[in-house]
């Protein structure tokens, strides 16, 4: 029952151990996060929410080109790339397996969909990320209590890295002072 919530709370862990940036989260069922340099898709967004129809995922893919294509505008990028990893207990009733066979392209975005589901969980993760450690992610961890530590682990890896990024910011404000008081000292 709770292994869904422990499973989307430790992908989202483990990505920002790997060095994603958080971009959004909270307590809603999505995280958004901005994947480092040199990585596949420029950005990953966590779902967690039961999908029973192939039509759910054909609109949330629509919904999601459209919200990439204006965050893409407003930053002034060329292309963006979104992985999509919706998390569900079950697949879709119906034949939905094409909609994630190839990205969705729309102008200069591409949303790429997976889909984790609870019955075949270890190899849904595996093929989206092969560098997870399968044995995290058992039966045994099934519990309210795991699922709040996930959680609890989450938020303070965001935390820490909230925090290192005000001391690169405050850094980088001290260092460029320096040089300019020293560019002006040192021209006189």
């Amino acid at each position: 029952m709770y292994l869904l919530e422990y499973t989307y709370w430790n992908v989202a862990a483990h990505l920002v151990r790997r060095g994603y940036g958080v971009i959004q989260s909270g307590e809603s069922d999505e995280i958004w996060l901005e994947a480092p340099d040199k990585s596949s898709h420029d950005l990953i967004r966590l779902f967690k929410q039961n999908i029973d129809f192939r039509q759910e995922i054909a609109r949330d893919i629509e919904v999601q080109a459209e919200r990439i294509e204006h965050v893409r505008k407003s930053i002034g990028k060329r292309h963006l790339k979104l992985l999509n990893v919706l998390i569900s207990a079950e697949a879709p009733v119906d034949d939905w397996q094409e909609i994630a066979d190839k990205p969705f392209e729309k102008g200069q975005v591409s949303v790429e969909t997976a889909l984790v589901t609870g019955t075949s969980l270890h190899e849904d993760l595996q093929a989206i990320f092969p560098s997870f450690e399968a044995v995290e992610w058992t039966e045994d961890r099934d519990s309210l209590e795991h699922a709040q530590m996930a959680k609890e682990r989450f938020f303070s890896l965001v935390q820490k890295q909230e925090e290192q990024r005000k001391k690169e910011a405050a850094f980088s404000r001290t260092e460029s002072r320096s040089l300019h008081i020293c560019s002006s000292r040192c021209s006189s």
